[in-house]
């Protein structure tokens, strides 16, 4: 039987909104008590003597769905999200890359082990293009010089981990919405949230991306799983990657099951703004404004983006 340490403002009657695991106890927080326990985007130890105890099976009784949901499991964490109805397990994962950032955890990760084959086999158009500058480097390397090679063998690391460090991304990344808004090219639209813990900073990412046939079509739904950076030194994430599921497998019921696994709320937003920004599908970021979030507090945010397409200028 396992116990659970109560912070005060749960015991006060607060909704449980986290419970991550320590190593040994399993912690359980508010909302309230997010910015106490959340630094840095890691879930920090808590004082035990601040806190009460629960029993596993009253835990149980209030949060049916948690029921052998509890492993021991060092750096696991569980978000429940009330609005939604859903709850969300995040594991620690292994990961592939010695590169892959792992202090940044997604309190709704996607958790989805990606096949390393499908997801080149599904990308060929850009692997045949990385093949061909390898083979022009070396052709180059051997009629002129052998020092070609370095920029070759840099070519070739920089791919090699960029391609594991996305397998990677589809277990820890956050698992989101996104639909084909256009096909030709085919550009896909993201819905997400940039908050790095505190706050809320709703945006839709735009990406032209190449799709596997079969889910090249207008409004066609694909759950990403989407990794983030912070170049700017800014309150939110400033890069967004999305990383679509149907590079990653073939299975059609795996991406269902992502599908169900995302709020319905999710959709009905991401096509509120795809009716409201139809002449707008460009790649980019688009941030939504409303009274509900923080974007107001930021006149003039920062966006980073690497080999964007040019937009014409009567759209600028």
């Amino acid at each position: 039987m396992k116990t659970i340490l109560l912070s005060p403002s749960v015991v006060q009657g607060n909704k449980i909104a986290y419970l991550f695991c320590n190593g040994i106890l399993w912690v359980a927080i508010s909302e309230k008590d997010k910015e106490s326990f959340y630094i840095k985007n890691e879930f920090t130890d808590p004082n035990p003597e601040d806190f009460q105890i629960m029993e596993e099976e009253d835990l149980y009784h209030k949060i049916p769905f948690l029921k052998n949901q509890l492993e021991e499991q060092d750096e696991k964490f569980i978000h429940i999200d009330y609005d939604n109805g859903k709850v969300f397990i995040n594991p620690l994962h292994k990961t592939k890359s010695i590169f892959t950032d792992t202090s940044a955890r997604a309190t709704n990760q996607a958790n989805f082990s990606a096949d390393t084959w499908t997801y080149i086999k599904n990308r060929k158009k850009h692997y045949i293009k990385i093949s061909l500058i390898a083979i022009l480097l070396l052709f180059l390397s051997l009629t002129i010089s052998w020092g070609i090679l370095i920029l070759l063998f840099w070519v070739l690391f920089y791919e090699y981990f960029s391609t594991i460090g996305s397998i990677d991304n589809y277990n820890m990344g956050t698992l989101n919405t996104s639909l084909v808004i256009t096909t030709k090219p085919t550009r896909i639209a993201v819905l997400t949230n940039l908050s790095m813990g505190f706050g809320k900073y709703p945006l839709v990412r735009v990406c032209k991306m190449e799709m596997p046939k079969k889910y090249n079509k207008l409004n066609q739904r694909i759950p990403s799983s989407c990794g983030y950076q912070n170049c700017e030194d800014q309150n939110f994430w400033d890069f967004v990657m999305p990383n679509p599921m149907v590079y990653a497998t073939d299975n059609e019921n795996a991406i269902n099951q992502k599908l169900s696994e995302i709020p319905s709320q999710d959709w009905i937003n991401l096509k509120n703004w795809i009716k409201v920004n139809k002449h707008n599908f460009y790649e980019g970021y688009y941030p939504i404004r409303t009274i509900e979030n923080n974007w107001n507090e930021i006149e003039n945010p920062k966006f980073n983006s690497f080999f964007e397409e040019k937009r014409p200028e009567h759209n600028i």
